[in-house]
């Protein structure tokens, strides 16, 4: 798995997170 392709999934679920505080706290686990 790319770094950056890697990078640009996390970016894309950590924004998903933050519009979600639900989800986001599931993610920080």
């Amino acid at each position: 798995m790319q770094p950056l392709i890697d990078t640009e999934l996390w970016l894309a679920h950590k924004r998903r997170a933050l519009m979600h505080p639900v989800d986001g706290a599931d993610f920080l686990m």
